[in-house]
Order: C-alpha cells, then sequence, then structure tokens
C-alpha cells in the first residue's frame, strides 16, 4: 500500500511536462493590447522562431521602416520557464514563464507584469529577406528606429 502512494504521489508531483515552444510566431497582444493598434497605428511588428534544437530568432520591425532588425541565439526551458542567450552573450532581459494554448495556437510568455501573447504563424519571407543591419544605419536617420532586443 505505501508503494502505490509513493507511485501516486511522486507522479502527481513530479517535475511538469515542458512546453514545446518550437515553431514560428507573430506577438498579437502585449499587456491585454493589440500590437496592430500600437506606436499611433503603425503597429508593433515582431516574430520569433523557437527551433526544437534549443535556437532562436527574432525578427522586429524597424519603426516607419519595411525593413527588421535580426536577433538569434538559444534558449533552454524547464518546466513552465524559458530563459536564453543571445548571439553575443547577452541573456535575455528575464526568464519568462510560458504556457500553449490547448490547441497550439497561442503562446504566452510572461515577466513580471509584462505579458506577451504570440499567435502561431508562418514568418513571412518577405520578413527575413528584409533584414536590417545596426552597423549600416549608423550614419543613417533609422539609426534612432533600431530596436532593442524584444526577449
Amino acid at each position: 500500500m505505501l508503494m502505490v502512494s509513493a507511485i501516486a504521489c511522486k507522479k502527481d508531483g513530479g517535475d511538469p511536462a515542458m512546453v514545446d515552444m518550437s515553431g514560428e510566431w507573430k506577438l498579437s497582444t502585449l499587456n491585454g493590447t493589440g500590437t496592430d493598434s500600437m506606436f499611433g497605428g503603425e503597429g508593433l511588428d515582431i516574430y520569433l522562431y523557437f527551433g526544437s534544437d534549443g535556437s532562436f530568432e527574432t525578427f522586429e520591425r524597424l519603426q516607419d521602416s519595411e525593413m527588421y532588425a535580426h536577433y538569434s541565439g538559444t534558449y533552454s526551458i524547464s518546466g513552465y520557464t524559458a530563459s536564453g542567450t543571445y548571439s553575443d552573450g547577452t541573456s535575455w532581459g528575464a526568464s519568462y514563464t510560458v504556457s500553449l494554448s490547448e490547441d497550439g495556437a497561442t503562446l504566452t510568455m510572461t515577466a513580471g507584469s509584462e505579458e506577451c501573447v504570440y499567435a502561431k504563424t508562418a514568418i513571412p519571407s518577405e520578413v527575413r529577406d528584409n533584414i536590417s543591419h545596426r552597423a549600416a544605419l549608423k550614419s543613417t536617420e533609422n539609426a534612432e528606429a533600431y530596436p532593442g532586443k524584444f526577449l
């Protein structure tokens, strides 16, 4: 009888299953506000890719531009907590509590009071094809519009 209880407790109290974040995602809401309405209607346009191999990429549209900033690195997930490091060695700004909707179509990432909800969406080829490099923008007006790392 004790053995059955021990097995049952271990099964119920064990580590939570890891959330599978792999796939392509588009930010749809930030703290409950739709991203299309941000920045005076210009919108906040951010795509994420999480590889099943622990790699990630972000694509963040530059203000007043069709170009995207591109960042990459590695991430890990333990239970419901994801953290990562950019390819330049900088850690994400926070570790995130992550959850997936039952149908797997929505990924929610929460850190402190920030809640980001992503919809499973293929990253358009025009996003991948319109990557801007910060060094090329340093002498242009768009240098100020270059976004910081979102994660």
